[in-house]
């Protein structure tokens, strides 16, 4: 496999007000005999192409989070505060980043069954075109609503793909383009879009529907059935 040299910028900083855990986070919730936070970890510690890690937090939860990073080895460059926004934690944790690093991958440390193959192939596809994105052809019907009472038309599914985590960038094209949408009032809410808006297109990784995001607390057991499918495969 070709090298790439990325960091990890790990986002952890929301409030787990969803999982009905707001006083601590989500991510150190067990699943599997470990946290949801190691299971993540430890896809990205046996990804060829990822080197070292930015976690992003809030700051009461650093000891705890600092202690699992360290159970699992991945090296870590630090730790910095999420802020108000999404935007405001992807920025931060991209600055306290190597800037020497060929990619910064992004990524969201509540999606704990994410396969370290997808992850280098995002790395590389970032590094190859500029930005990578793990995602999943639509498959559902889809339909307009304009009142979220009734469907008045089908949209056409086959251009679209849903879009998971990582997300993958040259470094110095992010950092730059991180800087031109600082301004930016709302703040964009998905680091795809932020590229897409001022850099050009996103290569498409294709992904797997297991990659799920732990948000809800009926989400805990669908994760810990599926990895413990995978692990028995």
């Amino acid at each position: 496999m070709q090298d790439a040299f990325a960091t990890l910028v790990l986002v952890a900083a929301g409030r787990s007000s969803r999982m009905g855990a707001s006083a601590t986070s989500k991510v150190l919730l067990p699943l599997a005999g470990k946290t949801l936070l190691a299971h993540t970890l430890e896809a990205f510690a046996t990804a060829q192409t990822v080197h070292d890690l930015v976690l992003v937090a809030r700051p009461e939860d650093f000891d705890a989070l600092g202690a699992v990073v360290d159970s699992v080895g991945l090296p870590l460059r630090g730790m910095v505060a999420g802020g108000q926004e999404r935007f405001h934690s992807v920025r931060a944790g991209c600055l306290a980043a190597d800037s020497n690093r060929d990619v910064l991958l992004i990524h969201d440390a509540a999606r704990p069954l994410v396969r370290s193959e997808h992850i280098d192939q995002v790395a590389l596809a970032a590094q190859s075109s500029g930005a990578a994105l793990l995602a999943l052809p639509v498959t559902d019907s889809l339909h307009r609503s304009l009142d979220g009472v009734h469907a008045v038309e089908p949209v056409d599914r086959s251009p679209l793909w849903a879009a998971q985590t990582p997300q993958g960038f040259r470094t110095q094209a992010f950092l730059d383009t991180l800087e031109r949408a600082a301004e930016l009032s709302p703040p964009p809410t998905d680091d795809v879009a932020l590229y897409e808006q001022f850099a050009g297109p996103v290569t498409l990784v294709q992904g797997v529907s297991e990659n799920i995001k732990v948000t809800r607390p009926e989400d805990l057991p669908i994760a810990e059935a599926l990895l413990r499918a995978r692990d028995n495969a």
